[in-house]
């Protein structure tokens, strides 16, 4: 088995077919990790999300824009940030041309995505980051792993201590 990582596709469904394609990624034998952030943006996220289903080894962490999806799937609540930021897109395309498929992917896809994950190899995968010293699994909430850039924060200190250090 195969590990593929997959960040923040954010409905781009034929962009995704076409890296599946490309990899020769195995829907039976391959393991693919979703780093969230499926939903939002373009309009086929519900052909994406269908795509992600028929995956045996599928591994699919929520992002910040999943959370938004999930809320309104299963609350009704759309705020206009939401909205705002590509979320239209994700409402409209279930509104309109995907209604049937609205309660499916809020139960088969949405409501299982997990917060973060820890393969066999001890490696810790998230949407945003955390802050815990303690690692990944002692966040106060499940927002932290969508929203923290902590991670990206540092590693970009640390990009510019080393670019600074070359000059």
């Amino acid at each position: 088995m195969r590990t593929f990582v997959l960040g923040d596709p954010h409905g781009a469904y034929k962009a995704c077919i076409q890296c599946v394609e490309r990899s020769g990624f195995d829907y039976e034998e391959d393991k693919l990790i979703l780093l969230g952030d499926s939903a939002d943006g373009w309009s086929q996220v519900p052909e994406l999300i269908e795509e992600f289903l028929k995956i045996k080894n599928l591994v699919s962490i929520r992002g910040n824009h999943d959370d938004w999806a999930y809320q309104w799937l299963h609350y009704g609540i759309a705020p206009n940030m939401w909205l705002n930021q590509g979320g239209k897109a994700t409402f409209d395309a279930y509104n309109i041309f995907h209604p049937d498929l609205k309660q499916k992917h809020e139960k088969e896809f949405f409501e299982k995505q997990i917060s973060y994950f820890i393969d066999d190899e001890n490696r810790g995968f998230v949407h945003g980051g955390f802050t815990s010293r303690k690692g990944l699994g002692h966040e106060h909430t499940h927002t932290n792993y969508m929203w923290d850039r902590d991670l990206w924060s540092l590693a970009m200190l640390s990009r510019n201590q080393t670019h600074f250090d070359e000059d």
